[in-house]
């Protein structure tokens, strides 16, 4: 594992883990709230071992990452996609849990042509239906 931190182009702090090798298949982890990039220690190696990198990215105020308040779910997408760029990883697979797997399907919303697949377990959506009914 290497642990990075990179600045956005706001000026926030980016922090992420980055586990295997740099020709291996990228997939950005997404983790689950309270939750780190170190998360993956505990699965990277069998994930090496079978051609996988993962790279565990800090979501805004988590670990080691910036806070940046009012975001939305949509906007971490530019985060991961600036790690992306920094680490020259064109293509990738997704993955989240909990809640970060809105951040994983967001981010194949955002970049389909990126994002090579995705996989989620126990993922809650919010819709904008959803959202105007618990408004009302």
């Amino acid at each position: 594992m290497t642990d990075h931190k990179i600045q956005s182009e706001d000026g926030r702090c980016l922090s992420f883990a980055d586990f295997g090798k740099p020709d291996d298949i990228a997939v950005l982890c997404c983790h689950g709230g309270p939750g780190s990039r170190l998360e993956l220690q505990a699965i990277a190696s069998q994930a090496v071992e079978h051609g996988f990198r993962l790279i565990g990215i800090d979501r805004p105020g988590y670990g080691e990452s910036s806070v940046n308040p009012g975001r939305s779910i949509c906007d971490w997408t530019e985060d991961a996609l600036a790690i992306a760029d920094h680490l020259g990883v064109h293509r990738f697979l997704t993955i989240g849990l909990s809640t970060g797997g809105s951040y994983a399907l967001a981010t194949a919303a955002v970049a389909p042509m990126r994002v090579m697949g995705v996989l989620v377990g126990c993922c809650l959506l919010y819709t904008s239906d959803a959202a105007d009914e618990r408004s009302s």
